[in-house]
């Protein structure tokens, strides 16, 4: 996913142990969405679903190779911190964006939800305890 790349960059060019942790248990969580969303687009052939699971797989270390090589290139340069300023935003933007925007409207506006004041409310209370849990752990990032 491209979403997966530019997280990977942004690793690449980060020498923070934290952010190593974050994008590891950001990633498997990724990796099970995706494993939901598939089992339940109920793709028939193997070898569609081998193929965005290499995808997947495959993008954040891909990432993470460019930049390496974008580290090694610019060294720590002013240019370089603009460089992971830039790949940063571009990694939160994009996760805030998929996650609201996609993920998140899609449940929300699936029937059983729509039907049900309970099932919306177990899904907003989710969100923002899942927020808020995060700007916990922000506190030592």
């Amino acid at each position: 996913s491209f979403h997966s790349l530019i997280v990977g960059i942004a690793l690449g060019l980060s020498d923070d142990l934290a952010l190593f942790f974050a994008m590891i248990a950001h990633q498997f969580f990724e990796g099970l969405a995706l494993g939901f969303r598939i089992a339940r687009a109920q793709i028939e052939r193997s070898t569609t679903i081998l193929g965005l699971d290499i995808l997947f797989s495959s993008a954040a270390p891909f990432g993470i190779v460019i930049g390496l090589i974008v580290f090694f290139a610019f060294g720590e340069t002013k240019a370089f911190t603009i460089i992971e300023g830039v790949s940063n935003s571009l990694s939160t933007g994009i996760l805030i964006y998929v996650g609201l925007v996609h993920m998140l409207t899609e449940e929300i506006e699936h029937s059983r939800v729509m039907e049900s004041k309970a099932k919306q409310l177990y899904i907003w209370t989710g969100v923002f305890l899942g927020s808020a849990v995060m700007c916990i752990i922000a506190i030592w990032a």
